[in-house]
């Protein structure tokens, strides 16, 4: 194998290297941002322009946006019976038997929601439900 001698960097190559070389900025002095800027104008109506990514879409003159949550299910809180003795009462609310002080999960129209039955009385329970404290009677048919 023959070796072949590469040529010695000369002081030109070396302040390329270093960037001391002609054209180059000087590293003391902020660089000037040329980078150039967009900017995007919303047109006053449809006529005048258009989303270039949706341009089929009004979404950018069709107004204000409407609340897109659906609204929360009514809690359809149904008393189907009491029971027990005077000392340790039972309230059967929506299918489900809780004693006073009990907490459990009720199924409602349409979802689950966390129930605590406060107070058990001859005709009526107090319950809170979603943070919100209810009586429950029974219904007239």
């Amino acid at each position: 194998m023959k070796h072949i001698p590469l040529p010695q960097p000369g002081i030109a190559a070396l302040l390329l290297l270093m960037g001391a070389g002609p054209g180059l900025a000087d590293p003391a002095q902020p660089a000037a941002d040329h980078t150039p800027k967009s900017e995007f104008h919303l047109p006053p109506s449809a006529d005048q322009g258009r989303d270039p990514f949706f341009p089929g879409s009004l979404r950018l003159w069709a107004g204000p946006l409407k609340n897109s949550r659906p609204a929360a299910a009514p809690m359809n809180l149904v008393l189907n019976g009491l029971s027990g003795s005077a000392t340790h009462r039972f309230a059967m609310i929506n299918g489900r038997t809780l004693a006073e002080g009990e907490e459990s999960e009720l199924n409602t129209s349409g979802s689950r929601i966390r129930v605590r039955c406060l107070k058990i009385e001859t005709d009526s329970v107090t319950v809170l439900a979603a943070g919100e404290r209810r009586v429950l009677k029974f219904q007239q048919p």
